[in-house]
């Protein structure tokens, strides 16, 4: 009897030490990440945005919500889906960024470094603005992912010449060290580019990436992927579709499913140039492109080409397996 005694009572001291730790680790757990439903708890996005902290998650019900979002810390932003949940370009969007003035519908920015954005449609509405450049969605300087995202009407109101129109872009600087992930996101009528990548500081990866220009012809010279000064990345099982440029001919200039351009590095990986006026054309940059297929355009079109390797003396070219 002494010895179960014994044996209670240490048992008992014993639990009475862990049950304040096993409070404190419940604790902990509440503590971590909030999810901060719109429009239940917050009236917009952008306010739901601003009231988030770090690991935070923004959750929107389906529906349509006419605003600009500017995210600046390292938050989720998860819609109810692709056609459900509906970002739409208002008439005047205040925030700019850059000499060139981006104007974004959505801006991942620094300080934010991982941004998930998942689960929506934006639509840019025609409301390009004659004094800025109009983009769908932009990472400047800052990382993360984006999966499950439509992006379409991002041009003006009538289409016009102007390099404004941009699906998806990605800027960043060469002291960034950043990653981003790009997943199973659509972008179509667009007036310039559907998706561009200008800097060295983040590598993006594109996974099931469609750029598709057949619903609006411009005279902007049209590109579906536009890989910029700088950057390095990989294109896998991405396709572009109906680039061209329907404006008067001009010698050299050719609308382009995918345009490297004074790039340092990127692999195309069972990509497709489905009836661009041109498909692959690559200046001075490091390709390497495997298991791809070109369709050409339907029309016979001045400057048409399927696959162009060009640069200055001594720049890096490509490795180029069959096509």
């Amino acid at each position: 009897m002494i010895f179960k005694q014994t044996l209670k009572t240490t048992l008992t001291k014993r639990l009475l030490m862990w049950v304040p730790s096993v409070a404190l680790l419940v604790l902990a757990s509440g503590a971590g990440a909030a999810i901060l439903n719109v429009p239940s708890g917050y009236p917009t996005i952008q306010a739901a945005v601003d009231a988030a902290t770090g690991g935070d998650e923004v959750v929107i019900a389906a529906g349509v919500y006419e605003e600009q979002v500017v995210i600046t810390t390292d938050i989720t932003v998860t819609g109810a889906g692709i056609g459900q949940t509906i970002l739409v370009a208002p008439a005047f969007m205040p925030h700019t960024v850059h000499p060139l003035q981006d104007n974004a519908v959505i801006h991942a920015e620094a300080p934010a470094s991982t941004v998930v954005l998942r689960d929506l449609s934006i639509d840019g509405a025609g409301q390009a603005r004659a004094d800025t450049r109009f983009i769908g969605i932009i990472y400047d300087s800052a990382g993360g992912t984006t999966e499950r995202i439509e992006i379409k009407n991002v041009h003006s109101t009538p289409v016009s010449t102007a390099i404004s129109g941009i699906g998806f872009y990605i800027f960043s600087e060469p002291t960034d060290d950043l990653d981003l992930l790009v997943k199973d996101v659509t972008i179509h009528a667009f007036q310039k580019t559907g998706f561009a990548c200008f800097g060295s500081g983040c590598a993006p990866q594109l996974e099931n990436v469609t750029v598709d220009a057949t619903a609006l012809h411009t005279d902007a010279v049209q590109n579906g992927f536009e890989l910029l000064n700088g950057s390095s990345g990989s294109l896998t099982n991405c396709t572009a579709i109906g680039c061209w440029y329907d404006g008067t001919p001009i010698a050299n200039t050719t609308a382009v499913g995918f345009l490297c351009y004074y790039a340092v590095d990127w692999t195309l990986e069972n990509c497709n140039s489905v009836e661009n006026q041109s498909g692959i054309y690559s200046i001075a940059t490091g390709l390497t492109l495997s298991n791809s297929s070109i369709a050409g355009h339907l029309q016979q079109l001045n400057y048409n080409y399927g696959v162009v390797i060009t640069g200055p003396a001594g720049a890096p070219t490509t490795s180029a397996p069959a096509i």
